[in-house]
């Protein structure tokens, strides 16, 4: 059985997910530029797998600059349609996506604009990650490669910024497609167990059932 563990760290509270057996950790979504992760894995005698990441948005890969300096032989994963927004290219490319959508923000980057590590692992719809046993489910709609993270065995959805409770991701942003999002759900979320637990990117869990009774964007 792995565990998860939620943090809700950085400018916008993104959820980063501890997933681990108690040996092996993998992180999902490291959106803090801190040395949190890498205290937190240490203090649980845990060696880190594998980098997750349901896609580029600057929220949810600022950790990862921390992380590889301690675990610099570590996997970075996301699918190959964001790999452009990480990376020397993607720090270009985040510069003209705060500037949209709050200037404020470029404050928050200043640290991470050296070096910034280029994806390891590029990865594709229906993928199953190593060590995890983590189904990748390919989500366009926020970002062109958006992802959710799918376990049979443990029932559970990692499901990015594609599906919240009560909601779904924003499709105004640069690369974001509603009518595509909404596809993305119904095709590939809503046909699993209803009783799935879904871990979003933001705010709090839910499950596949309720979204399909209350979710006003999936009626």
């Amino acid at each position: 059985m792995l565990i998860v563990e939620t943090f809700a760290i950085g400018p916008l509270k993104t959820n980063c997910y501890l997933y681990h057996n108690n040996t092996h950790a993998w992180i999902i979504d490291p959106g803090e530029n801190s040395n949190f992760l890498t205290d937190l894995l240490f203090t649980k005698k845990l060696i880190l797998k594998g980098i997750l990441l349901t896609h580029g948005h600057f929220d949810h890969i600022l950790g990862i600059k921390k992380l590889i300096k301690h675990y610099n032989d570590v996997e970075i994963m996301i699918h190959s349609l964001d790999a452009d927004l990480i990376g020397e290219g993607g720090l270009k490319r985040l510069h003209s996506f705060l500037r949209q959508v709050d200037p404020a923000l470029l404050e928050i980057v200043k640290e991470v604009e050296d070096d910034f590590p280029h994806p390891t692992h590029l990865l594709e719809d229906k993928e199953m990650i190593k060590g995890c046993d983590l189904l990748v489910l390919h989500t366009p709609g926020h970002t062109p490669g958006g992802v959710c993270f799918y376990s049979k065995k443990e029932n559970i959805l990692f499901s990015g910024d594609t599906l919240f409770k009560g909601t779904v991701g924003r499709s105004d942003l640069p690369g974001g497609n509603m009518e595509d999002l909404i596809d993305s759900i119904k095709r590939q979320l809503l046909f699993l167990p209803q009783g799935v637990i879904v871990y979003p990117g933001h705010g709090e869990k839910t499950t596949i059932g309720k979204e399909l009774a209350y979710n006003p964007y999936l009626r």
